[in-house]
């Protein structure tokens, strides 16, 4: 019996179906933008207890992201932390630099973070803004990070929604930036595959982190549950499962895709 067939104590093996799958992600570096909360922070404590060191950003709340990052290191794992605007690319680029200096990185990103629009009605101003920084804050991150994710044939996981898909009211410009990282995985998937890149987009319906928790009512949330065909609404952790193994050498073949992550949800009847 070799090694992928060796039952493990539960009676699993180390490989195949209902067996141990390692994902290989200790020794690895992410990054991952907009982690001091809700499903980014979800993503970087999966990934922090998979092995791999972790950056973990903010924008606003840095005593959220030291408490993901100390969370990190009570498992023994290796955890910055570093500001990060979507509207300013030198954020992404000294964490970048900061990585590769520090732990030979990044060999994953996940671009979770989000800019939504300013002002009470969104604006002109407000949805462009949006959009620019949604859009050109997140190439110019992945940018930054590709040659050292090419160097290690690394990946790339950006955090859409399923609502760019389905569409919802009064989130026009949210769905409209959501869209375009679609077709920035449709591009980068092509272009660097042969160099060994994979990019993929995870994309969760409503999801149960603290904010949906503070804006969605009760009654809403069961509504939603009882129209999803698991009859349970997405946790953080369900979307940060398939983000870490988008984002580990344990994927050699899924890219250039757009992964449901809603219970088999969708907007047709």
């Amino acid at each position: 019996m070799d090694a992928s067939e060796r039952p493990d104590a539960r009676g699993g093996a180390a490989d195949g179906s209902g067996r141990l799958m390692d994902l290989d992600l200790k020794g690895r570096s992410a990054l991952v933008t907009g982690s001091s909360s809700g499903i980014g922070r979800a993503i970087a404590l999966q990934l922090g207890e998979e092995g791999a060191t972790v950056a973990v950003t903010y924008h606003h709340d840095r005593a959220g992201a030291e408490q993901v990052a100390e969370q990190i290191r009570s498992l023994g794992g290796i955890a910055l932390v570093g500001h990060y605007d979507l509207d300013d690319p030198s954020t992404g680029q000294a964490l970048v630099r900061r990585l590769a200096e520090e732990h030979g990185g990044p060999d994953l990103l996940v671009g979770n973070a989000v800019a939504w629009p300013r002002g009470s009605a969104g604006g002109p101003s407000g949805w462009r803004a949006s959009l620019r920084a949604n859009l050109e804050g997140t190439i110019a991150t992945i940018d930054g990070a590709l040659p050292h994710l090419i160097d290690v044939e690394g990946r790339i996981v950006l955090v859409s929604s399923t609502v760019a898909i389905d569409g919802m009211a009064g989130a026009t410009t949210y769905a409209a930036a959501k869209a375009g990282l679609h077709g920035v995985v449709a591009a980068l998937s092509v272009e660097h595959g042969p160099a060994g890149v994979l990019t993929n987009a995870v994309l969760p319906g409503l999801t149960l982190t603290d904010r949906a928790h503070q804006v969605v009512p009760a009654a809403a949330r069961d509504r939603v549950a009882q129209r999803t065909p698991t009859r349970r609404l997405t946790q953080p952790r369900d979307v940060a499962r398939l983000v870490a193994f988008l984002g580990s050498p344990a994927n050699r073949q899924v890219t250039g895709q757009l992964l449901r992550v809603d219970g088999g949800l969708s907007s047709r009847p």
